[in-house]
């Protein structure tokens, strides 16, 4: 029961310790690098582009090379672009809860990591997920200092997606504008596109 207990008081300590430094973070743009491996660590998949996020509700995800691909989050709506099929996605957040750069980038409290068992290691922390319906088993967030640096996500087959950041910027400002699509008007729309016609 001390063992247990001292794990919690160690969970508690690291996700609020965690939270502190994600708050320090209002806006992030960066370039990344991203790559697929497998359960013996031989690469599958490499993928560069840009990332930038807004909080407490905005989230751009651009794929530039070897393809296009866009993801935007905003407010409770996942939109996926892809320009060579010509194809706009909309999606709920709530048909896809399982978005694990989202757990770590934008849930800013600790009750929202609560599903979450979060231990301090080595440059980061790692979560791992109380209960066995994630579709990833660990999630490793690591630092530069006070910068973001790295996060690894480990799924349930073993396979582990590394996302590398590099010319980081943090707490510019970053308008609207810079987490809009571009559509051109005969995309092919697939899910319930939002009704915009009252928006302001």
């Amino acid at each position: 029961m001390l063992s247990l207990a001292a794990t919690v008081g160690v969970g508690e300590s690291a996700a609020t310790e965690l939270v502190e430094r994600l708050n320090t973070y209002q806006t992030i743009s960066a370039t990344f690098e991203q790559r697929l491996l497998d359960e013996s660590g031989n690469e599958e998949q490499r993928l560069t582009g840009v990332m930038r996020l807004r909080i407490p509700n905005l989230f751009w995800w651009e794929i530039q090379s070897p393809y296009r691909m866009f993801f935007l989050l905003k407010d409770d709506l996942i939109v996926t672009y892809d320009p060579d099929l010509e194809q706009v996605t909309y999606q709920s957040v709530k048909q896809s809860p399982n978005l694990p750069l989202k757990t770590i980038l934008m849930n800013r409290d600790y009750d929202r990591l609560n599903r979450y068992i979060v231990s301090p290691k080595r440059n980061g922390y790692v979560l791992e997920p109380v209960q066995n319906t994630e579709l990833f088993q660990s999630i490793s967030i690591y630092f530069d200092g006070d910068e973001l640096d790295a996060i690894d996500i480990r799924d349930v087959q073993q396979q582990v997606t590394e996302f590398t950041f590099s010319q980081l910027k943090t707490n510019d400002v970053l308008s609207d504008d810079l987490f809009e699509l571009n559509l051109p008007d005969d995309v092919e729309v697939l899910g319930q596109r939002p009704d915009t016609s009252t928006s302001e």
